[in-house]
C-alpha cells in the first residue's frame, strides 16, 4: 500500500478507459457493476485482550462465509472481524459484532485470503482453519493458524520479489476455490523489471502462483511444485488536474481468484490531484499464459509476455480503494465486497459492493462457473 500524503477533496470521476491489451483478451463471459453508497467502518473498535484502537490504514479484506468477514490493517498488528448484514441485491446494510483481534507480530500486512476458501454454501466461518497474510515489508505470504492465532513460514515467495521497492511490495493475495493455490501480486514494478507509473504510463507486476503444500486433488497432492508467474501491465493513471507537486502511484491491490487460472486483478491509482483516486477491475486468464519466472528482470521490455485482460468495472468510489473479496451469492450473481483505506488522513474507512454478474444475461440467468467455462457448480462450491 502507499500512504496517502496529502489531503485533497475526493470528488466523482468518469469512467477510466486504459490502453488497449498486448494480446487477445480473455472472452467477456462477466460483467461488475458498483451497489449502492459506502457503508462507513466505526472509527475505534473493542480489542479483544482489552480496550479500544482506531480503525485507520484498513487495506485488505476476505470472506469467513456466512456473514463473517476479516480485514487487516497496515503498519499494525491488527485483525478486524466483523459481520456485515447484506440485502438480496448486495447493498451493505450495517456493520455488526465487529473486534480487533492483535497478531502476533507487527508488519505492514497489505492483503488476506481465508483458507480453506469458504464454498458459497458456508453459513458462518466454521470451515476457516487459517488466514494467509501478505506482509509487505518483509515480503513474504504467511499463514495465520486460526483460530489458535499463530503465525507459521507461509509460502515461498520467488527470491525476485525481494527486489520490491520500498512500500511497493506484496500488495494482494486470494486463494483458489480448490484451496490449491495462493496467488499473489506485488503493487507496482519491482525494481528489476522496469519503472514505476507516471501521470501517462502504467507499470509491469508480477502475479505469482503459490502451490499450496499437502492440498490433495485429482492428480494427488500439491507438494514441491515452484511458483508459476505472470507479467501484467497495469494501465496508466486517470487523468487529473494536479494541485500538488508529488508523485502519481498506480498498480495492483487486490485479487479475486475464480479458480481454473482465472483472476479478477483490481488496481488502484492515486493522483496530486482531482480526481485523486480511481480503480480498475480486470478480468485475466492465466491459462496458457506465458511463465515469466525465468526472467531475472526487464519484464517491461517483453510486452509480448504479459498476460491479457478485459476491463470489467472502471470508475471512482470517491474514496481510497483498496480491498476486494468474493462474497456469498446473491439473487442475482456473487457478491464482490471492498473496502476503502483512510490513508491517515481524512478519508472513510467504509465498505463498496459490487456484484459479479452473467455477462449480457438478465439478472435470472445462474452464474457461468467459476470452475471452468460450461460446466456447473460442484456441490458445495462456487
Amino acid at each position: 500500500m502507499v500512504r496517502v500524503a496529502w489531503s485533497i477533496a475526493v470528488v466523482g470521476m468518469a469512467a477510466v478507459l486504459g490502453g488497449p491489451a498486448a494480446a487477445e483478451p480473455p472472452p467477456t463471459r462477466w460483467r461488475v457493476e458498483q451497489v449502492g453508497p459506502l457503508v462507513p467502518l466505526p472509527p475505534a473498535l473493542p480489542v479483544r485482550t482489552g480496550g479500544e484502537a482506531r480503525v485507520t490504514g484498513v487495506s485488505g479484506i476476505t470472506w469467513l462465509g456466512g456473514e463473517r468477514y476479516a480485514a487487516v490493517m497496515d503498519n499494525s498488528r491488527s485483525l478486524i472481524l466483523f459481520s456485515v448484514a447484506v440485502d438480496p441485491g448486495g447493498q451493505p446494510q450495517r456493520v455488526m459484532a465487529a473486534e480487533i483481534v492483535p497478531l502476533p507480530e507487527q508488519h505492514d500486512y497489505e492483503d488476506l485470503a481465508a483458507w480453506p476458501p469458504p464454498p458459497a454454501t458456508a453459513a458462518d466461518a466454521a470451515g476457516c482453519a487459517g488466514l494467509f497474510l501478505a506482509e509487505e515489508d518483509t515480503p513474504a505470504v504467511r499463514l495465520l493458524r486460526w483460530p489458535e492465532g499463530q503465525l507459521d513460514g507461509g509460502l515461498r515467495l520467488p527470491r525476485v520479489f525481494r527486489t520490491a521497492r520500498p512500500n511497493r511490495g506484496v500488495e494482494a493475495v486470494a486463494a483458489d476455490p480448490d484451496g490449491r493455490y495462493v496467488w499473489a501480486a506485488n503493487e507496482e514494478a519491482l525494481a528489476v523489471d522496469g519503472p514505476g507509473p507516471t501521470p501517462s504510463t502504467g507499470t509491469v507486476v508480477r502475479i505469482a502462483r503459490l502451490p499450496v503444500a499437502g492440498v490433495p486433488h485429482d492428480r494427488g497432492p500439491v507438494t514441491r511444485q515452484r511458483a508459476f508467474q505472470v507479467g501484467y501491465a497495469a494501465s496508466p493513471p486517470h487523468a487529473f488536474v494536479r494541485l500538488l507537486d508529488h508523485t502519481v502511484y498506480g498498480g495492483v491491490v487486490a485479487l479475486v481468484a475464480l479458480g481454473d487460472g482465472q483472476l479478477l486483478v483490481m488496481e488502484r491509482a492515486g493522483c496530486p490531484g482531482l480526481p485523486p483516486f480511481s480503480n480498475r477491475i480486470e478480468l485475466i486468464d492465466t491459462t496458457g499464459a506465458p511463465d515469466v519466472s525465468g526472467l531475472d528482470g526487464g519484464l517491461d521490455t517483453h510486452p509480448g509476455f504479459l498476460v491479457p485482460k478485459r476491463l470489467l468495472w472502471a470508475g471512482s468510489v470517491s474514496a481510497n480503494l483498496e480491498g476486494l473479496c468474493l462474497g456469498p451469492p446473491l439473487v442475482d450473481g456473487r457478491l464482490l465486497l471492498g473496502v476503502t483505506d483512510d490513508g491517515g488522513i481524512a478519508l472513510p474507512s467504509a465498505l463498496v459492493a459490487f456484484r459479479l454478474l452473467p455477462a449480457g444475461k438478465s439478472p435470472e440467468t445462474p452464474l457461468p462457473s467459476l470452475n471452468g467455462p460450461g460446466q456447473p457448480f460442484p456441490p458445495g462450491r462456487p
